[in-house]
């Protein structure tokens, strides 16, 4: 069967706007939190804090914006969102220039490119389903996972060596443009939503229908362990992630531009899990799959802890991919299994639904951060922000996810049977920090 990329033009276009934005995102995780760091003289518990307000949104407007993405068309809400990202971002080195930047600024920018990811993520992960044809759902998540991972072995050494050159501020630029390239490009996808957005006019009350999308999770058994075990993963990930770049900068003194490197190398293990995730769930089956990524990734964290100068810089690229490898593995089997479980007109509102709960709890993983970086210093907090990662693990252990070999699909017009679509892995996002994140 011809790769979708090849014969598809809307999930081309729908790709290319993702891999770019991407791009940005990866060179924006080493720059941001250095503005902070090296432009403002931060701490490294402020830059933790500053790393959770991005999620803030979610928690606020998580469930409303899912029900009006169900509402309205999803493209034009892709790229409103992603347009404004791009004009806070492209402030930031503009008040640098003037000498104005303050951290009140950067809070600010955080906040609404937070709520423009909620807009862009919740749009693009409905917007899919109207794009792709519903048996080749897998194909095109490993695609946008495989190249979102590619994007994360450059973009964050582009970072350091746009910090190093530019300054931290300055390197932003290249993450305004990204955002702004994603929205034109994504402008041309043609997708089937007449009839919905029709049908959604003469829709009732707004919270009604947001009540709807969380029936529809908590009524699954599979969907509701996903979502809690995700919350929980994101909790300890979340802090994990806050911590990388102070820990790298200020406790183990890399340079940006080394820093950059070595997280491109370990966020790259996102790009095997993703090549690998179709192949594996051939032959083991979705839920085992599911199980064994997050069972066996999660304990190598602990060797992220352990970086020091030198030698021991091993330790935390070898914990860093092996972690992104179970990500890989997971965002793609899991995204897929919600979109292919979930009708249609209730897309929008479950993925609002499960990512109010999974990401909902972010804010609090960066206060974590920072607090255990007041109590314990970096690395301390480092190491208790990994070992919290286990227990995602044990949750499905005790679930009914350990009984299954496949994700329970109803295999009739609303969803497909998993293990007869996954494409080999040779056929065929954002940084992966969190389970069940994009799309």
């Amino acid at each position: 069967m011809p790769s979708l990329l090849r014969v598809h033009r809307d999930f081309r276009l729908l790709w290319a706007g993702d891999t770019v934005s991407a791009v940005g995102d990866a060179v924006t995780f080493v720059a941001f939190p250095l503005v902070a760091l090296e432009t403002l003289g931060a701490s490294t518990a402020t830059a933790a804090l500053l790393s959770g307000v991005p999620s803030v949104p979610m928690l606020v407007l998580g469930l409303p914006i899912g029900a009006w993405v169900d509402r309205l068309p999803r493209r034009p809400m892709f790229v409103a969102s992603t347009m404004a990202a791009g004009a806070a971002v492209a402030s930031v080195p503009l008040a640098a220039v003037l000498g104005v930047l303050s951290m009140a600024q950067l809070v600010l920018v955080a906040l609404v490119m937070g709520t423009a990811q909620v807009v862009s993520q919740t749009a693009a992960g409905a917007l899919l389903p109207e794009v792709v044809p519903r048996d080749r759902l897998v194909e095109a998540n490993g695609a946008l996972q495989v190249s979102g991972s590619a994007a994360q072995i450059g973009g964050p050494s582009l970072g350091g060596l746009l910090v190093q050159v530019l300054g931290a501020a300055g390197a932003l630029v290249a993450d305004a443009i990204s955002f702004v390239l994603a929205g034109l490009v994504v402008l041309a996808v043609r997708s089937r939503s007449a009839v919905r957005v029709r049908e959604s006019r003469r829709r009732g009350s707004l919270w009604r229908e947001i009540a709807l999308g969380l029936r529809h999770v908590l009524a699954d058994p599979v969907l509701r362990v996903l979502m809690v075990n995700a919350a929980i993963a994101n909790l300890a990930l979340s802090a994990v992630f806050a911590l990388l770049v102070p820990f790298l900068s200020r406790t183990v003194g890399l340079a940006p531009g080394l820093l950059g490197l070595l997280l491109g190398i370990g966020t790259g293990g996102g790009l095997v899990g993703a090549a690998l995730a179709g192949r594996l769930a051939r032959r083991l089956g979705t839920a085992r799959l599911v199980l064994r990524s997050v069972l066996l990734a999660a304990p190598f964290g602990l060797l992220m802890p352990l970086a020091a100068p030198g030698w021991r810089l091993a330790s935390f690229v070898a914990g860093l991919f092996v972690v992104c490898v179970g990500l890989g593995l997971y965002n793609v089997t899991v995204v897929s299994y919600r979109q292919a479980a979930t009708p249609p007109e209730l897309l929008g509102r479950v993925t609002s639904a499960m990512r109010v709960v999974q990401q909902g709890v972010m804010p609090l993983g960066a206060l974590m951060a920072a607090g255990l970086t007041l109590a314990l210093g970096a690395r301390g907090a480092l190491a208790v922000s990994v070992a919290i990662d286990l227990i995602p693990g044990l949750v499905l252990l005790a679930s009914p996810v350990r009984r299954l070999r496949e994700l329970p699909v109803p295999d009739d017009d609303r969803g497909l049977v998993l293990e007869k679509q996954v494409p080999p892995a040779g056929g065929a996002s954002k940084l992966p920090t969190m389970h069940e994140p994009t799309s």
